[in-house]
Order: structure tokens, then sequence, then C-alpha cells
């Protein structure tokens, strides 16, 4: 940290989710298909499992280009296809099983994830962004032998395409 005495604000989940109601004239988030938490000011740090569970229609979350590291559960959203984590500090693909019959898509690029560990779960995940992560091992590539949906995977700034069937 560069200036460890100054105390760093943050936004929390729930205050971007009251900002995001604010800026759609007043859509109710928990109504919402797609909701984007996107590049906050200040930036969320934590993912709040509270407010977002509630999100129980939503599709399509975005929270990328903040400074989150660490995923919680997201238990409750149930209709949930794509999660876009890109541009943050998470460093483990965790607690994806409340949503691993319903994501499709999982973008988590630059960030700093160093095994896939955690990804088998996901049986319906046609599409894997994670460029730009900590992946150091060609046989981290193996938990994507068990996702029998994949078609599109980028990893290590190079594209890859997988047509399993």
């Amino acid at each position: 940290m560069l200036y460890p005495y100054i105390h760093y604000q943050q936004t929390s989940c729930a205050q971007a989710i009251k900002n995001w109601e604010s800026k759609n004239n007043g859509v109710k988030a928990e109504d919402a298909i797609e909701i984007k938490l996107c590049c906050q000011i200040p930036p969320i740090a934590k993912m709040d499992p509270k407010p977002l569970i509630a999100l129980k229609n939503c599709e399509i979350l975005s929270l990328s280009t903040n400074t989150i590291d660490r995923m919680v559960s997201l238990s409750g959203m149930t209709k949930l296809r794509v999660l876009s984590l890109g541009r943050n500090n998470i460093k483990k693909l965790e607690k994806l099983d409340e949503v691993a019959s319903s994501l499709e898509q999982l973008w988590i690029s630059y960030n700093q994830i160093s095994s896939l560990d955690g990804i088998a779960s996901l049986v319906n995940l046609h599409t894997l962004y994670m460029s730009n992560n900590a992946i150091k091992s060609f046989g981290e590539l193996a938990y994507l032998v068990r996702l029998l949906v994949i078609t599109s995977v980028t990893i290590m700034k190079k594209y890859i395409r997988f047509l399993l069937k």
C-alpha cells in the first residue's frame, strides 16, 4: 500500500445496487435481468452475499473493474447465466456451486487466479474468458475436460477453441 495512513473508502454491494437503481429510473434491482456494477468509484472491495442473493431474476451480473479479492456464494441466483468478474483481485475460483447449473459464461480475465480448481461443477459453462491471470501450468487445463458443453476458452492471451460435440 502506497500510503498506509490513508483510509481508502469502498463502495458496498448494497450501495452499488442502490446507485444502479437510481440510474435506471427506479427499476428495482431484484426485478432486473441484467445488472452492471462495473468500475464503481470508490471500488467494490468485497462481494456482499446478502444484497447479491436478492437479485433472484438476474441473468447477467457484472462486477468487473473493482477491487474484489474473494468470491462469495450466490445462492438464490438460480437464473444467473453470465458472471463477469474481470479486472479485480480474485485469487481463487470458489463458491460457484450455487450457480453451477445455470451459469453459461464466466468472465474472469485480469485477476490473480492460479488454478482452475473449482470450475468443474459448472456443468453448463460454454464460455470462459480468463486471460491475464496467474495460471502457470498447462496441467490446469485438465479441469476443462470435465466441462462437457464448453465451446470457447480464452487463457493466457491466446484464443483456444474447443469443440466437444
